[in-house]
C-alpha cells in the first residue's frame, strides 16, 4: 500500500499529458502475473494532485492498495478510503479490515454448468408445462419460483456441491494411485485409476464453468484454464458491491451493517410511498401516458 506512482488506465488522469497505453499495460501485466488486484477505494478514485493552477491542474490515481487471494480470503471485504491531504500532494490512503456481511437472500441465478447435467432439463420441462393462472407476467414469474424450488431438491438429492464434489474426486484418486504403487500391473487397479481421473477432470471442469460465471469475466477463451484467476475475480466483485459505508444528510456517516439498512430501506420506502410517485404511476387508460406514434416509430429502429 502506497504511492506506485503510475496508473492502470486512462480515466486515473486528469489533465496533463496522456500516459502511453505501453506503460499501462506493463503494470496491468506485472499485476495480472504475480496475482494481485486493487483493493476498492470507496470515497474517491485521485489521490495525488500537483496543485498547479487553470490548465496546468493535474490530478492522479497515483496511491493504491494491493491485495492477492489469500487476503481476499481471509478479509473479503477489505477497502481503501482516503483522508484529507493536508499540506501534502497526496491524499493519505487507509485500509479497513471491514466488515463481516451478513448473508441475504439472492435472486434465483440459472448457472451454466447445470446445463452439463442429467436431469435439469426435466426439471425446467415440468414447471413450464404446469398451468398457472394470471397475466402472463405473474405466470412466468410463478414458473421462475417452480424451478427454483424443484432446482433445490434436485441439487440436494442428485448434483450436490461442486467443490464436493472436486473433493471427493480427487479424494478417491489419490486413494487409487496409493493402491498402484502396490500393484502397478493391476488391470482393475489401472481401471479404477482411469475413472477416477475422468471423474475429477470433470468435477474441476463443472467448478471452473462454476467460478467463471460469479467472476462475471466474459473475455477469456472457454478453454483458458484460469480457475484461481476467476475466483479472485469473484471475491473481488463480493467485496466491490458489499456497502460499508453510507454517507447521508450532508456528511453524515453510517457504518453499522443494520443501521445502513434501516436508512435504505427508508429512503426507498418514502420515495415509492411519496404523493409525487402516485401521480407518476403508469396508467394505461390514460391517454396521456401513451406513446405517440413517433416515439414508437423511434423505439422500433
Amino acid at each position: 500500500m502506497g504511492d506506485l506512482n503510475t496508473i492502470r488506465e486512462h480515466g486515473e488522469k486528469i489533465g496533463g499529458n496522456q500516459v502511453p497505453q505501453r506503460i499501462l499495460d506493463e503494470f496491468n501485466n506485472t499485476m495480472h502475473g504475480i496475482g494481485i488486484t486493487d483493493l476498492p477505494m470507496i470515497n474517491g478514485k485521485l489521490t495525488w494532485c500537483n496543485r498547479q493552477d487553470d490548465t496546468h491542474r493535474i490530478y492522479s490515481k497515483l496511491d493504491r492498495g494491493l491485495d492477492n487471494l489469500r487476503w481476499l480470503q481471509t478479509y473479503p471485504n477489505s477497502n481503501i478510503y482516503l483522508t484529507a491531504a493536508s499540506l501534502s500532494d497526496h491524499y493519505a490512503i487507509v485500509s479497513q479490515i471491514g466488515v463481516v456481511m451478513e448473508s441475504s437472500p439472492k435472486p434465483f441465478k440459472f448457472l451454466k454448468v447445470w446445463q452439463m447435467q442429467e436431469g435439469i432439463e426435466d426439471i425446467i420441462t415440468k414447471a413450464w408445462q404446469s398451468h398457472i393462472g394470471g397475466n402472463p407476467l405473474y405466470s412466468f414469474t410463478m414458473k421462475l419460483r417452480k424451478v427454483k424450488k424443484l432446482r433445490k431438491v434436485w441439487n440436494t438429492n442428485k448434483f450436490g456441491s461442486i467443490h464436493a464434489q472436486v473433493y471427493a474426486a480427487r479424494t478417491q484418486l489419490e486413494e487409487i494411485q496409493m493402491k498402484m504403487l502396490h500393484q502397478p500391473m493391476d488391470s482393475n487397479v489401472i481401471a479404477k485409476e482411469a475413472k477416477a481421473r475422468r471423474d475429477l477432470e470433470l468435477a474441476l471442469a463443472n467448478e471452473e464453468i462454476l467460478i467463471a460465471q460469479k467472476s462475471r469475466t466474459r473475455w477469456l477463451k472457454d478453454n483458458d484454464k484460469c480457475i484461481e484467476f476467476f475466483y479472485r475475480r469473484m471475491v473481488q466483485h463480493r467485496a466491490n458491491n458489499a456497502i460499508t459505508m453510507l454517507h447521508y444528510d450532508r456528511g453524515n456517516l453510517i457504518q453499522n451493517q443494520d443501521d445502513i439498512k434501516t436508512r435504505l430501506v427508508d429512503y426507498y420506502q418514502g420515495l415509492y410511498a411519496s404523493e409525487n410517485r402516485r401521480d407518476e404511476e403508469l396508467n394505461v387508460d390514460n391517454p396521456r401516458r401513451k406513446l405517440t406514434l413517433a416515439k414508437t416509430m423511434l423505439l422500433e429502429r
